[in-house]
């Protein structure tokens, strides 16, 4: 199978691990490229109903002026009305009877053209003509004439309202074929080769928006290729539509099942999204498929084994995941030596093992080790140097040392504006942590402003059922804890613990934190 975008992209992971301060450390996945598109839906907005002297009748809320005008002219039919019945004949009486044909008059314009609802027409006089005739008008003649037109503007407006639904009938008919023609043509054109070359430089200059409407193209000629479809979601995955990613990574996986690169991927979304038990049974039939092809020693054994490490930890599940960084860590060094990126990775997610166990200065060491490996190998703007900047911080942060923590996260924070979208999960990270740090130091508020950048960011790339997000409102809890707002803290708390207990389960140690947290605000809010 020959891919012809870049898989020189390593992304990093955010992984959730509470102490007794709910920061991140960031851990290393290892993973080839991958790329997609999303279909924009408009909203339809609802009508509001008028209540106007002709009847009930929808018309746009835009339309403001118009909905006053109407009301406004309801009351004055209905004072009109009770002058004339007790005025004797004569000149005022014949007044009152044209301000009342006028009103009519405008009434129906306004609700059959609220664009132009103050041009009246010969047609619309005559109407009203014909209704209001010179003649003494009762009450009872009112609600008659009144329910006269409300009966002919509704059966006008099922007449209308059917026309608009057989028109759109017509038109999504007419799309589907257009859609189909096009289907059809471009199945008989060849593959364009200088077409490929154009997205994969439009996607190594990360123009990822320009580079999506070729890449659908050739995905819609290839629809039953499994290649493209993996193309097509790791598109999407660089522009952090990772609902959509995680769709076409299941469609390549169907199409080819036992290709451990597809299954790969498919593990590395779904461990992103918080779905670690999925990604672990994802990595493991990756797993199964390199060690038959390659045997034990191999990169790609490796990368499995440190994934499957990875869900491991974001599970709670610390022992096995060590085990597998270890293993993965043995591949690497036979396989490239010390001085790898493999081997950095190793070393940064074994940090990880021992940070979550608060043995920090033991931490630094593997986390040391991977920033020299990638000082030596990357550029001063690399993801990878911002993660061990990131990981660095946290250790400090648990030895007390938050002034150190603090710049730490701000050299991982200068790097990820300068190489991602400001909306992008690292960006949260850095918020987050920077956020826990200023905790810690007794700026409540202050903390507060960098939780809520973390959470806008995270809610906006994975909505409101994922880990990260229970970590923002859970930190937003302890703040407004700290800050003694025990209502806000419980309410915080609250969204935390329902999003836990579903994606980490009600044993895992963060769960147990907020649950704790929890139990401890409410009893406060009580005695208040």
């Amino acid at each position: 199978m020959k891919l012809f975008l870049p898989f020189s992209l390593l992304i990093g992971i955010i992984l959730t691990l509470v102490s007794c301060n709910p920061k991140c450390i960031q851990a290393i996945k290892y993973q080839t490229n991958t790329v997609n598109i999303k279909a924009i839906k408009g909203k339809i907005g609802k009508q509001s109903d008028v209540d106007i002297g002709v009847g009930e009748i929808s018309i746009d809320p835009k339309y403001r002026e118009a909905n006053d005008r109407l009301k406004e002219l309801d009351r004055t039919q209905l004072e009109i009305c009770n002058q004339i019945n007790s005025m004797k004949k004569g000149s005022q009486k014949e007044k009152k009877r044209q301000e009342y044909i006028d009103a009519l008059i405008e009434m129906l314009k306004i609700a059959k053209d609220p664009e132009n609802a103050f041009k009246t027409t010969i047609k619309e006089q005559t109407i009203i003509n014909n209704i209001v005739i010179n003649q003494n008008i009762t009450l009872e003649d009112y609600e008659k004439q009144r329910s006269k037109i409300i009966a002919e503007l509704e059966a006008k407006h099922k007449q209308e309202k059917d026309s608009i639904i057989k028109e759109k009938e017509l038109s999504e008919v007419q799309v589907k074929e257009l859609q189909q023609k096009l289907e059809e043509s471009i199945q008989k054109e060849p593959l364009d080769e200088e077409l490929k070359n154009a997205i994969t430089a439009l996607i190594e200059n990360k123009k990822y928006n320009e580079a999506e409407p070729l890449l659908y193209y050739l995905l819609l000629k290839n629809k039953e290729d499994a290649s493209f479809n993996f193309q097509y979601a790791s598109l999407k995955a660089l522009q952090i539509k990772y609902h959509d990613a995680l769709s076409y990574y299941q469609k390549a996986v169907e199409l080819v099942p036992d290709n451990s690169v597809f299954l790969n991927a498919l593990g590395f979304y779904y461990d992103i999204l918080g779905e670690y038990k999925k990604a672990i049974d994802y990595y493991q039939q990756a797993l199964v498929i390199d060690l038959k092809v390659y045997g034990e020693i191999h990169p790609d054994v490796a990368r499995e084994y440190n994934n499957i490490g990875m869900s491991l930890l974001e599970l709670g599940n610390y022992d096995k995941a060590n085990d597998y960084f270890k293993l993965a860590l043995e591949i690497d060094l036979k396989v490239s030596g010390e001085n790898r990126i493999n081997v950095a990775r190793d070393n940064n997610n074994l940090g990880g093992i021992y940070y979550s166990l608060q043995n920090y200065s033991k931490a630094i060491k593997y986390f040391q080790k991977a920033m020299d490996i990638y000082k030596k190998v990357y550029e001063t703007n690399h993801p990878s140097i911002a993660t061990a900047y990131n990981n660095l911080g946290l250790c400090h942060g648990g030895l007390g040392k938050h002034k150190k923590e603090i710049n730490y996260y701000q050299k991982a924070l200068e790097i990820d504006l300068k190489v991602f979208e400001p909306n992008h999960p690292s960006v949260a990270l850095r918020y987050n942590n920077l956020g826990s740090a200023w905790d810690d130091l007794g700026e409540h508020q202050k903390a507060i402003d960098y939780y809520q950048k973390a959470l806008a960011i995270d809610l906006k790339v994975y909505g409101e059922n994922h880990p990260d997000v229970a970590r923002d409102y859970n930190n937003l809890g302890l703040a407004w804890d700290a800050l003694k707002e025990y209502s806000k803290a419980k309410e915080y708390y609250q969204k935390a613990l329902v999003i836990r207990i579903e994606k980490l389960g009600a044993a895992h140690q963060d769960t147990k934190i907020t649950q704790n947290k929890l139990d401890i605000v409410s009893k406060k809010t009580k005695e208040e």
